[in-house]
């Protein structure tokens, strides 16, 4: 996996983590984008900046897939979608990566929103 695009994995399945991506890739920055369902990759934006992988990850696959370059990992997952985000969360402590969940969550609470 070293591929640039590995880099970045953002874990997506909120309209947060499209617009994350599509972000990305227009300051032109390579990243990977993990979708639970193909409803999911349909929505996100297709660029040669993003390898996107549909299907739901286990904490074991994510640990293998933040093994390789993985900088950084978003998790802009449902707010109540917490297995996944158990399982973020101890991926990347386990492989010491940064994660960018509470970033997110901040955020909303900023702007007032209810999701």
């Amino acid at each position: 996996m070293s591929d640039d695009r590995k880099k970045i994995i953002i874990f997506s399945g909120t309209t947060e983590g499209r617009r994350l991506s599509e972000a990305l890739i227009a300051a032109g920055i390579a990243h990977s984008v993990c979708v639970a369902t193909e409803y999911g990759e349909e929505l996100q934006p297709k660029d040669e900046l993003v390898c996107i992988e549909e299907g739901r990850k286990t904490a074991r696959e994510m640990c293998s897939l933040f093994a390789g370059g993985t900088l950084l990992v978003a998790d802009a997952t449902h707010p109540f979608a917490t297995e996944v985000t158990a399982n973020i969360q101890g991926s990347r402590r386990k492989a010491g990566k940064r994660c960018g969940r509470r970033l997110l969550w901040q955020r909303r609470r900023m702007c007032g929103s209810r999701r």
